[in-house]
């Protein structure tokens, strides 16, 4: 079977979808071939191999027109070149090219949901129904589609619920070189906020509300890519200005780095207002670190109903109950350990690469 993948930008992988697609490809069967379509860069590009082609699609103008090109460029590479039985599309913004994918009569598309973009704050009235419009068209051309939230599939009828994965980091499995000494950060004693694009669904304004009221020792670390919603991130960085026991790190890092300040923080504070599935909730619970994180359905659905430090972001000093209650807590450990456990059983990459192999072989048997 070969199958095209379309609709993330960048391997190795900073946050969202791409962190998704990468540990997904390394669990689907190695006897498929895979056509991957990703954001030519001045990054180095990965090597090729027998199994895994990688298709670099150049792209202009700004943050806003550039996704644009470049889901175009690569969906005419398809049409003209590709010869795939599947493309896998990821992320119902790419749902505006579905139809001319559908030109190509002889590929199946299987559509997976990464979240609702039109949910995020950073986008304007137009955006978010263009993106609404783009759904539509993703949900009605796809030949089969999955979502990594329980609440989409819920949502849309004939849309299958397939999780993330949990990712797991031994010793040694990657290694980072994030400069704590730079920062001046005492390791396993510093609060950590990281996202990928920041944006006010990622709820900082809550954490940062909460640590400067709580009056704490240990310092504050953010992480994130601060270029998208620009206003914002002047609120952020204003609020952020009033302690200088808060550290503001404005790019993504690289997966090892990444994990390495996870590994090191004393806690993990995860304040979405919206998510899909987050990533980067499940990679901190792989590290076994204390987690405090909002409510919403989608949190709820990883770490349980009866998790300790699930905080409401309606409820003023919830979190800072909750971050107060995490440094004083004796039984962190153990506590970590069962969630970590709860996650390695429910939420197996081999398992979740089985269901899409099990989706792509389903549209493959209906087209004969």
């Amino acid at each position: 079977m070969k199958i095209a993948i379309l609709g993330i930008k960048t391997l190795p992988a900073f946050a969202g979808a791409d962190r998704v697609v990468e540990s997904l490809l390394e669990n689907l069967p190695h006897e498929n071939k895979y056509d991957i379509y990703l954001l030519k860069n001045e990054a180095e590009q990965l090597s090729c191999t027998d199994r895994m082609h990688y298709i670099y699609v150049p792209a202009i103008g700004g943050k806003h027109l550039r996704p644009f090109i470049f889901f175009l460029l690569c969906t005419f590479h398809f049409l003209f070149k590709g010869n795939a039985d599947i493309v896998h599309v990821h992320n119902s913004d790419f749902g505006l090219f579905v139809p001319i994918l559908k030109l190509k009569r002889k590929a199946k598309i299987v559509g997976t949901f990464h979240g609702n973009p039109y949910e995020r704050g950073k986008w304007n009235a137009l955006a978010k129904l263009y993106f609404k419009f783009s759904e539509l068209l993703f949900f009605h051309f796809c030949d089969a589609l999955t979502s990594v939230s329980k609440r989409e599939s819920k949502r849309k009828k004939g849309v299958k619920y397939i999780p993330n994965g949990v990712d797991f980091f031994s010793e040694g499995t990657l290694s980072g070189r994030f400069d704590f000494s730079k920062f001046n950060l005492e390791l396993n004693n510093y609060f950590l906020f990281a996202c990928g694009r920041l944006d006010s669904t990622k709820g900082l304004h809550h954490l940062l509300d909460a640590y400067l009221n709580g009056g704490f020792a240990e310092k504050l670390l953010v992480i994130g890519d601060f270029s998208h919603d620009l206003k914002y991130v002047k609120q952020i960085r204003e609020t952020a200005s009033k302690s200088d026991r808060i550290i503001i790190h404005d790019r993504l890092l690289s997966k090892g780095d990444l994990i390495e300040v996870l590994k090191h923080c004393r806690v993990f504070v995860f304040p979405s207002e919206v998510e899909a599935m987050s990533m980067m909730l499940l990679e901190a619970i792989s590290c076994k670190k204390v987690v405090i994180c909002s409510d919403i359905e989608q949190n709820v659905e990883v770490v349980g109903r009866d998790y300790k430090y699930l905080f409401s972001i309606v409820k003023k000093n919830d979190l800072l109950q909750k971050m107060r209650m995490a440094l004083q807590d004796e039984k962190q450990e153990e506590m970590m350990e069962r969630l970590f456990e709860r996650c390695a059983a429910k939420y197996k990459w081999s398992s979740i690469a089985e269901e899409y192999t099990q989706v792509f072989e389903g549209v493959m048997l209906s087209a004969t």
